[in-house]
């Protein structure tokens, strides 16, 4: 979490309009806050928001509730604004901007510009934008008389995204020959290894996209480990585990990182 400092300096700037400063209490172990906004209709705002960012850090905002729940949201969509380039007149209604609007995502509503026509050019609309795909550029619809219209499609604003990604996958239990596939269909351009040389069943995967590099130091039944390098340069040696429940072979695994770790700072993660 932010130092205190600039969450309340930004938040009492966006928020704290019209009143007096807002009240704010973190919750560091928590990895929260309790916000009192006296303003009912700037606090109808922000929860109607949800998502809202101080510098790079998503702050997920819902209403304070006596008994909280302890598990956080599953965020999977956002909603954002989007610009519409090519829309032709006769959709330049709620029907029609709603159906061009679904090349984003789900229609929400659009702004007092688009309503009045102040452009002929572009039109904005608001979407609940599936994070998990790539936010689209461009479309095309395809009118009854089988003509094609292309629409370009920009954003005034997109969540920030992490410059680098890798993770490893456990217990997968995917064979050699079924692996190249699978990922090419879940995770298209992206790199991969795993532990099939070791054993059969490839029960480690490690994935990762560019600027990420990674190259393969040891592997073993139980262990993968890699030098990982990040687009600072940064380096560092990172071993996958799934350790198998039995005595003699968790003592091999201890062997192994111990043997491991005489040549390796060693970052290992995994299911023990």
């Amino acid at each position: 979490m932010l130092d205190y400092g600039p969450i309340q300096s930004v938040f009492n700037y966006m928020w704290g309009k019209g009143s007096k400063l807002l009240e704010i209490h973190l919750q560091p172990l928590k990895h929260s806050m309790l916000i009192g906004v006296p303003n009912d209709y700037i606090r109808s705002k922000i929860l109607e928001k949800r998502l809202w960012y101080v510098d790079t850090s998503m702050f997920y905002v819902s209403q304070w509730d006596s008994n909280p729940t302890v598990s956080y949201p599953e965020i999977t969509s956002i909603p954002l604004w989007a610009h519409l380039r090519g829309v032709p007149f006769d959709l330049r209604t709620k029907e029609g901007l709603s159906h061009v609007a679904g090349l984003v995502g789900e229609p929400i509503e659009t702004d007092d510009y688009t309503k009045n026509v102040s452009s002929l050019n572009v039109a904005h609309v608001k979407v609940e934008a599936n994070l998990c795909k790539p936010l689209p550029t461009a479309g095309e619809l395809i009118r009854e008389n089988g003509e094609i219209i292309d629409v370009d499609i920009d954003y005034p604003w997109t969540p920030p995204l992490c410059s680098h990604f890798f993770c490893a996958l456990l217990e997968t239990h995917i064979k050699e020959q079924n692996l190249s596939s699978l990922i090419q269909k879940l995770c298209s351009g992206w790199s991969y290894t795993s532990n099939h040389g070791s054993d059969d069943d490839g029960r480690i995967i490690i994935i990762w996209n560019h600027p990420v590099s990674i190259q393969v130091l040891e592997q073993s039944r139980q262990t993968l480990t890699c030098a990982i390098t990040l687009p600072t340069s940064i380096g560092f040696t990172f071993t996958a585990v799934y350790a198998v429940n039995t005595e003699a072979e968790r003592t091999k695994l201890w062997m192994d990182l111990l043997n491991i770790q005489q040549t390796f700072s060693l970052l290992p993660l995994g299911s023990w």
